[in-house]
């Protein structure tokens, strides 16, 4: 886990803020979790070799939960190229964040 502390200053005040970020990564160097100001939890995931296949945001709610606030996946097919997108509803207002599905085929110029 690596954690990185930026601190950041406001001259006409005096006052400082300070930002916590935290990041963890697997075993072959890929950023799977991020931890951000503001309680917001990034998590990508991927495939075996590399390529990135989900992204997703979430936050805790006031009792502790944890709360999915947007992500996206994706598919892909044996050249790398995208076969599927996804993206669920979610968020604090789930109304808010359109639920989507596409998917994508190719011809033989592919």
């Amino acid at each position: 886990m690596l954690t990185v502390i930026s601190d950041e200053a406001d001259i006409e005040t005096g006052t400082s803020t300070i930002y916590n970020f935290a990041a963890a990564y697997d075993e072959t160097d890929n950023l799977v979790v991020q931890a951000m100001p503001g309680d917001i939890t990034q998590t990508t995931t991927y495939t075996r070799t590399g390529a990135t296949t989900g992204l997703a945001y979430s936050t805790v709610d006031e009792e502790g939960e944890t709360v999915p606030l947007i992500a996206w996946a994706q598919e892909t097919d044996l050249f790398g190229r995208v076969t599927a997108e996804y993206t669920p509803s979610a968020g604090i207002s789930p109304e808010d964040v359109s639920e989507y599905n596409r998917t994508y085929s190719y011809d033989l110029a592919g």
